[in-house]
């Protein structure tokens, strides 16, 4: 069955033109998902001529990578997605132990907490703490230390039940996407590389495929327009 399938196409008079469609729209395939991947993720940073009032909110004439370019969006979209199945920042800081919290706190700062005092009081009231005497600031460190468990407590328990209103986590990650987008499309691509390369690597295969089955388009119907037609077609 091949063998005469063989025959018959060497025996066409454009064979020779017909073995080059197979590995031209390979390469081409292959060409055109590189160029589609690359314009995908950069650059990271608009390259062409800026124009005012471009629609479809166009920068100009030019091009960013999709990624970069949606940066906020995407993060902002990644957040939304990541709270709403695994809980919100309030959600985790409640299901945390506060006073253990607390007493964590406290230890790491009392063990400081003297020449924090020192700083603070020399920045404000340098004279004034510099002539002190020794032995009041010994009492004002003794009392800072017993008041200090209090305090850490409602501050850490304050800072549980209010978290929300004190720290917009969406906004602070779509702000730092933005700021760098560079870090969203590594992001991207570390995550996807395996998938990113099959898709590279298997878009010869495919455009060789479909290279086939153009030479047998172009056996029955020899017309040059139908290579082009259906290169558009594979493409598309």
């Amino acid at each position: 069955m091949f063998s005469s399938i063989w025959q018959a196409l060497v025996e066409h008079p454009a064979f020779i033109a017909m073995l080059t469609i197979p590995p031209v729209t390979a390469f081409v395939t292959w060409a055109h998902v590189w160029m589609a991947l690359e314009m995908l993720f950069h650059p990271i940073k608009f390259w062409g001529i800026r124009v005012k009032n471009m629609p479809f909110g166009l920068q100009g004439l030019g091009w960013q990578g999709i990624v970069p370019a949606k940066a906020g969006k995407i993060s902002g979209v990644i957040v939304d997605q990541a709270l709403s199945k695994l809980g919100s920042i309030d959600e985790f800081f409640q299901a945390m132990n506060p006073e253990e919290m607390a007493d964590f706190v406290t230890a790491s700062v009392d063990s400081h907490l003297e020449s924090l005092i020192d700083e603070i009081m020399l920045e404000k009231y340098y004279a004034l703490w510099s002539h002190l005497p020794y032995a009041v600031k010994r009492r004002i460190y003794a009392h800072v230390h017993a008041q200090l468990p209090s305090i850490m407590k409602a501050l850490v328990l304050d800072l549980t039940y209010h978290v929300e209103e004190l720290v917009d986590m969406r906004q602070m990650i779509v702000r730092r996407m933005e700021n760098d987008r560079k870090l969203m499309v590594e992001m991207f691509l570390r995550v996807g590389k395996k998938e990113i390369n099959f898709i590279w690597k298997i878009s010869a295969v495919i455009g060789f495929g479909f290279g086939i089955i153009q030479m047998g388009v172009f056996y029955f119907v020899p017309q040059h327009w139908t290579v082009p037609f259906f290169a558009g077609i594979w493409g598309h």
